[in-house]
């Protein structure tokens, strides 16, 4: 049994399932559960309350758990930490939300057109599709920033530039929900940033993302934060701008990869406004009126962050969860 977390108290079931039927159980961390998140630090707020029960329910529910996996060795270290013996104990995995290269190509022999920008209107079109994390306004504002610089130092290229946000909202169908709005009309970008804050489908996405004339990949404070929607990003097959912590993976992935302009910054610290104002001035300056394929990218190593490796490298992982787990109970019963 492999149980994705959050919600985090499902985790829970595991062990409790384990006792019961001796059947070995997983837990997948799609995010850390003890963590400072925005509020926790206020005490007896829910933030707090939440954050104190993680600290005393981690330790019980992982205390049999046969694998634990996460998208990043980073989203599992600082549990291991607080728990070395899990990691004696348990198969510790790390794969990727890959992309599927499937699912372009059917929109390759399927075109529509986008609604959300006109990709022959002349602007350069940069899309950002995707949540937006509590720890990466920071980030968000430095980038506007930088284009508020763009504007002062080169009106011309700003005046093409359109970002545009899509599915940042705080629910899934709130047209009105904004989260970035506020930011845009604080920076006054409204001429050049727009959001869209309600969810599209996710073939929607993917259109969007192979019309734009450039992606977006924003990160977070987190060093832990590895932001899946950059292999969507590299199989659009469209110029990258990706401004993350320098602990991502995403980001040594881009690298390795050669599939976009990487901009990194270090724990306490937050990227240079001159030198995102100087990506984004390349990027613009290097868009015409349709979309480019970058020409460098290393398309061996994409593969090895595709869906179908993070499938194999899942089952893997349970295959040895399951191996180890048959051991320990067949030495038991001998030791009987």
């Amino acid at each position: 049994m492999h149980i994705t977390i959050p919600p985090f108290y499902s985790a829970l079931l595991g062990r409790l399932i384990q006792r019961r039927y001796g059947i070995p159980y997983g837990i997948d961390y799609i995010d850390p559960w003890v963590h400072a998140w925005p509020g926790s630090a206020q005490r007896f707020s829910k933030g707090w309350a939440s954050a104190r029960l993680a600290q005393a329910l981690e330790p019980w529910a992982l205390r049999d758990a046969a694998l634990v996996t996460g998208v990043a060795p980073e989203y599992a270290r600082p549990m291991l930490e607080r728990n070395p013996d899990v990691a004696e104990r348990a198969v510790v995995a790390a794969m990727p939300y890959g992309g599927s290269e499937l699912d372009m190509e059917w929109l390759r022999h399927h075109p529509r057109a986008p609604y959300l920008f006109d990709p022959a209107d002349g602007a350069c079109h940069v899309v950002y599709a995707g949540a937006m994390l509590p720890n990466a306004y920071t980030v968000l504002e430095r980038l506007f920033e930088a284009i508020m610089r763009l504007r002062e130092e080169s009106p011309a290229l700003a005046a093409r530039l359109r970002l545009h946000f899509v599915g940042t909202g705080r629910s899934p169908d709130d047209p009105s929900g904004h989260n970035v709005l506020p930011y845009i009309e604080r920076f006054g970008l409204g001429g050049i940033v727009d959001e869209h804050p309600a969810r599209i489908p996710y073939l929607d996405v993917l259109n969007h993302l192979q019309h734009a004339s450039a992606t977006l990949v924003l990160g977070s404070t987190e060093r832990h934060y590895t932001p899946s929607k950059a292999f969507q990003a590299v199989q659009a097959r469209r110029p990258i701008l990706a401004v993350l912590h320098e602990a991502s993976t995403a980001a040594a992935f881009l690298r390795q990869a050669r599939a976009g302009h990487v901009v990194t910054f270090p724990d306490g610290g937050l990227p240079g406004v001159a030198g995102l104002a100087e990506a984004l001035r390349t990027l613009v300056s290097g868009a015409d009126s349709g979309p480019a394929t970058p020409p460098d990218i290393d398309w061996a190593v994409v593969d090895q962050y595709s869906a179908r490796a993070s499938a194999w490298a899942l089952a893997s992982a349970l295959d040895e969860a399951f191996e180890r787990h048959t051991r320990r109970r067949t030495m038991a019963a001998g030791g009987r």
